[in-house]
């Protein structure tokens, strides 16, 4: 949950980032938690409410599909130098710490190579942008270090907890809406609710995955804990869980890339999850699941497993969306894992998902600091 805070008392929107494809999901979420609002401006990946009044500054959202959200402004269409003068003027107004330029989604993630994060465009205007601000005179009532603080706004980086963000959004190259927002979750400190992950040679897209899975659940993973992984193959998880310095069980009847199977910290079981037996994960610490099966059968397969005796501390478990009547399950499937026993139960659709979400399980809230 964010808190969205109110810098004027004229900014009675607010705007969502979600994927081209979940727009229906999100919108509901938003509307079932605040009946008052109206759906106004949209676009594939980009949706703006209006509320008949400005948002409390103690008002919180709570939502799986949006991927980053906060107060808006109303869009403005123009050429480069009018747009950038506008945001420019804006961050000036709101005395941000940071900005954050992305364009909306053009394409699910993994098609046509799309992945979503800072595209060359938004890079292109946070660059103009940054250059205008360094450029542009400052108000003579500053003193020098307000002039120095001014010049310096932090563009597209990781944000601090609780800074000021001046969201710039792309909805086309001709047409911005700016948002503004407090970064008072994880998401909401990555520059589009996007992580910054590091360019490395993947196996698959499951890297991605539970990179940034991890980085939102603040899941405590530490070298040489014990990681148990329902539908390993071809092996992407695996390779970020080993570059943590983690062990692997790897479960999966299909092959492994080579580099992952002869990998000295991975045991591959080549069988279906039912068909493990219990005390070869006695000691697995951390469960994931990323296997192509109904969100029923993923659940059921654990429930099974903690019946019998294993004991993990924390899961992330990919939920692929299968039918219409899905996201009215999606309570459904929270309630079950909470009476498991976990106390602390989330889901939200990460940035390098598809056409699923990622639930994401604790015993209890302390662990993600603790370990």
């Amino acid at each position: 949950m964010t808190r969205l805070t109110i810098e004027t008392s004229e900014n009675e929107f607010v705007f969502a980032v979600c994927q081209i494809h979940s727009n229906d999901y999100c919108k509901r979420e938003i509307l079932e938690q605040f009946p008052d609002a109206r759906l106004a401006f949209s676009r594939p990946g980009f949706l703006t409410f209006k509320f008949p009044h400005p948002i409390s500054a103690n008002q919180q959202l709570n939502s799986t599909f949006a991927r980053t959200w906060g107060t808006a402004f109303r869009g403005q269409r123009g050429g480069d130098p009018q747009l950038i003068e506008w945001a420019a003027d804006t961050a000036n107004m709101l005395a941000v710490e940071q900005i954050h330029v992305f364009q909306r989604d053009r394409s699910t993630p993994g098609t046509h190579g799309f992945e979503p994060g800072i595209s060359e465009l938004a890079s292109q205007v946070a660059l103009q942008l940054k250059k205008h601000l360094a450029s542009r005179p400052q108000p003579l009532h500053l003193n020098d270090q307000d002039k120095a603080q001014k010049r310096r706004f932090k563009m597209n980086q990781l944000c601090n907890e609780h800074d000021k963000v001046l969201d710039v959004i792309v909805v086309e190259p001709d047409h911005w809406w700016l948002g503004f927002h407090i970064a008072d979750s994880i998401p909401q400190r990555w520059p589009g609710g996007v992580p910054l992950l590091k360019q490395t040679k993947v196996i698959s897209r499951a890297y991605y995955k539970i990179a940034e899975a991890l980085e939102w659940s603040q899941l405590p993973v530490r070298k040489n804990d014990l990681c148990v992984e329902i539908g390993s193959s071809p092996g992407g998880s695996c390779q970020y869980l080993l570059d943590l310095g983690a062990r692997v069980i790897a479960i999966d009847p299909a092959e492994l890339d080579p580099t992952i199977a002869e990998h000295p910290g991975v045991e591959h079981i080549r069988r279906r999850a039912h068909e493990v037996k219990r005390k070869w994960l006695a000691e697995g610490k951390w469960l994931f699941c990323d296997a192509n099966i109904s969100p029923r059968e993923v659940l059921n397969t654990v429930e099974e497993w903690l019946d019998d005796g294993l004991n993990f501390r924390g899961m992330l478990l990919t939920m692929k969306i299968a039918s219409d009547d899905w996201f009215d399950q999606l309570d459904e499937y929270r309630k079950r894992v909470q009476s498991w026993g976990f106390g602390y139960v989330k889901t939200r659709q990460l940035a390098f998902n598809r056409n699923e979400v990622c639930l994401m399980a604790l015993k209890n809230r302390a662990i993600r600091r603790f370990g």
